[in-house]
């Protein structure tokens, strides 16, 4: 391959990246093309838009995919992406005992193209280099939803939401004003663990455009989400070295939440009341009950990926203006989706996150980014649907980060590997470069190595 067609070629990958960013955040596409709203994206003509923005992303992570296929990194990043495929393809097998039985093999067959698109993309992303053009789209992102709210407020706050109290809520250049907040959990999370490639004025401003979005957007869930992760993260920069430390660390997160999670259940009248917030959560208590209920009906398979919620059996009582798009609870919601048997794989899938986080082969960026971003994801999990969706930001984010930190550690073992044949060891051994740091004109690749020349 010639310089010039990877220049071309790395400018494809960087295409494609802002693309996703766009695409899958849902900024400025969903708001024009589908509207705004609750459930804009849940109507018949809003999600065949919705599915038809998709495509260019699924092919181009297709052809990432394709362009490695028969190489061994490839096959090794197939094989540890196994539980998340394995989940995608029992969802398409229990579509046969769906009870909505069309929507649920569209939702299906989207989930298992976004597995497939997140693994190609995670190939090209991590060849070519990710953390700051990823900086610069969040960063330009939630700077203009500032402009949006202040210069346009018909577009960029809420309208027409009656049944939550949403309504002049802003939103940015999102649907929804929880897009918004989301966004900008992920933008200060990737603000704190981004690596030194990314120079500490864009790490700043992305922090202050995300703190700034959260406190707009009033995502008391999500703000605290991403707080108690970022807390987390402080801990894990002093075990990491030790594999006793780290997986110390990740058994002490677990005592945690659950601590949390007990206190929380029993006190959580008090503070919602000290706190002046809708003792319902805004109708969430409500739909936990109905969801419950379904879920004793079937508790095996589940009704399928297309859920309850666009059937008669999402009627929530006392809800008769609003029918919600899901549970607002991952673990009602997966199960009621694919019953306890879904959970198990669910569970797999997890467990092979959290193996990634407590190796010791990918010791960089990736992993810091794995780590505060899935304790985020679990911190929201009560309150929101946060993994495992088709087309959905979170669950993509979670794939890309994992299968990059994958391959770091790939390409660590195989560095280590070489370096025992006769060439330098140990701290004297040169880094591999990446192309993109060629192209940028930079030296080293590594955090800890430019972290040193700082």
């Amino acid at each position: 391959m010639t310089m010039k067609v990877t220049i071309k070629y790395f400018a494809f990958v960087s295409v494609v990246l802002v693309a996703w960013v766009i695409i899958y955040t849902g900024a400025f596409t969903q708001q024009i093309l589908i509207g705004s709203g609750v459930n804009s994206s849940e109507t018949p003509v809003g999600r065949l838009i919705n599915t038809l923005l998709y495509i260019p992303l699924y092919g181009a992570g297709v052809l990432f995919l394709l362009q490695d296929a028969g190489k061994q990194i490839t096959s090794y990043l197939l094989k540890r992406a196994l539980p998340f495929l394995a989940f995608a393809i029992y969802s398409l097998v229990m579509c046969a005992f769906a009870y909505d039985r069309m929507p649920s093999i569209i939702n299906s067959g989207q989930l298992l193209l976004t597995t497939i698109t997140s693994i190609g993309l995670a190939l090209a992303f991590n060849k070519y280099g990710y953390e700051r053009k990823m900086v610069q789209a969040f960063s330009f992102i939630l700077f203009i939803c500032l402009i949006y709210i202040i210069f346009f407020p018909s577009m960029g706050r809420m309208g027409g939401v009656d049944f939550t109290n949403l309504t002049g809520k802003p939103q940015g250049v999102f649907a929804h004003k929880n897009r918004y907040a989301e966004v900008a959990s992920i933008g200060l999370i990737l603000a704190i663990t981004c690596g030194a490639r990314v120079k500490i004025r864009n790490k700043v401003i992305l922090a202050a455009l995300s703190v700034l979005g959260l406190v707009l957007a009033e995502s008391t869930a999500k703000a605290a989400a991403a707080l108690v992760a970022i807390g987390a993260y402080i801990p894990w920069r002093l075990m990491r070295s030790s594999l006793t430390g780290r997986v110390g660390f990740i058994a002490l997160m677990g005592y945690v939440v659950i601590i949390a999670v007990i206190v929380a259940s029993l006190s959580m009248g008090f503070f919602l009341e000290a706190l002046g917030k809708d003792p319902t959560l805004t109708g969430r208590t409500v739909i936990w009950e109905h969801a419950k209920n379904m879920i004793m009906l079937r508790p095996l398979t589940g009704y399928g990926a297309a859920s309850i919620w666009s059937t008669p059996l999402g009627e929530v009582p006392g809800m008769s203006n609003y029918r919600p798009p899901h549970s607002h609870n991952l673990i009602l919601e997966m199960t009621l989706r694919y019953g306890l048997i879904g959970d198990l794989i669910i569970l797999w899938c997890l467990g092979a996150v959290i193996r990634q986080i407590v190796r010791t082969d990918d010791r960089g960026f990736n992993r810091n980014l794995l780590l505060v971003f899935f304790i985020s994801t679990l911190v929201r999990a009560p309150f929101d649907v946060v993994l495992f969706r088709d087309n959905d930001l979170s669950y993509s984010f979670l794939m890309i980060l994992f299968c990059c930190s994958c391959l770091a550690g790939y390409e660590q073992r195989r560095a280590e590997a070489r370096s025992g044949q006769g060439k330098p060891r140990g701290k004297d051994k040169p880094r591999q470069k990446r192309l993109s740091d060629t192209l940028m004109g930079e030296d080293t690749v590594g955090d800890s190595a430019a972290v040193g020349r700082q």
